[in-house]
């Protein structure tokens, strides 16, 4: 189940690797960050630019960063000033980001639905992980502000890796609450990130209850880890 596997980490590592040439491209070619955006989602790249005709230029970039790197890609075409894609709906021209129809309607469905004691590990995951692209994308809510969907989480996996993925388990109120409660937050359209103004660098996180753990961007993708004496989540 998604979630549950070593290997999303490792292919968002190496995709973004490609995201990384990208960039560096564009500013040798002398475009500045605020013309453009660029983003991985697993093996799912997203590029965004003011014109279309820079639109064009990173987009050949990038086919020749793949082709270099002999990585293989699906053929994407142009698209207009709103897109669907990965279940979001994004509008360019209002600056807003959100759940498209469908992911919406799922969503809506786990923070509507009635409380279960019980769930398989398989099922409680793969609710957990309708969440987990949309917060990404638009969300930007911290787990680890939720200890106990976090614990949840972790007890799923050790459960589904020990007794199977189809073995039923006991869900808390609390995690089923905070699991229903960011369902229903991701229903919302948004109004879109801005830029980041210079000096500042773009964080990356992946925090546990007891360590943070980083990438900062400009800093040659360096990963850092605290320890902590205090959970993580009282850090915020």
């Amino acid at each position: 189940p998604m979630g549950a596997s070593f290997s999303p980490p490792i292919a968002q590592r190496a995709a973004r690797a490609l995201t990384l040439e990208l960039q560096r491209r564009m500013t040798i070619s002398g475009h500045k960050p605020g013309d453009y955006y660029v983003d991985v989602w697993l093996d799912n790249f997203f590029a965004f630019a003011k014109s279309r005709e820079l639109a064009a230029f990173m987009r050949q970039a990038f086919l020749e960063i793949a082709a270099e790197a002999e990585v293989l890609l699906k053929e994407c075409g142009e698209v207009g000033s709103v897109i669907e894609l990965l279940g979001l709906t994004i509008d360019l021209k209002n600056k807003t980001m959100g759940p498209a129809p469908t992911l919406r309607s799922s969503l809506r469905n786990v923070a509507d639905q009635p409380r279960n004691s019980k769930e398989t590990p398989r099922t409680f995951l793969e609710k957990a992980g309708l969440l987990f692209f949309p917060n990404h994308a638009y969300g930007k809510m911290p787990l680890c502000k939720r200890e106990a969907l976090f614990r949840q989480l972790q007890r799923a996996c050790a459960a589904g890796a020990e007794l199977g993925w189809d073995h039923e388990i006991p869900i808390t109120s609390e995690a089923d609450k905070e699991l229903r409660e960011m369902a229903g937050a991701l229903t919302e359209t948004v109004p879109m990130e801005t830029s980041l103004p210079e000096p500042a660098v773009r964080v990356w996180t992946d925090a546990s209850l007891r360590a943070l753990a980083a990438i900062i961007e400009g800093l040659d993708d360096k990963c850092f880890i605290w320890q902590t004496e205090h959970p993580a989540n009282q850090i915020f």
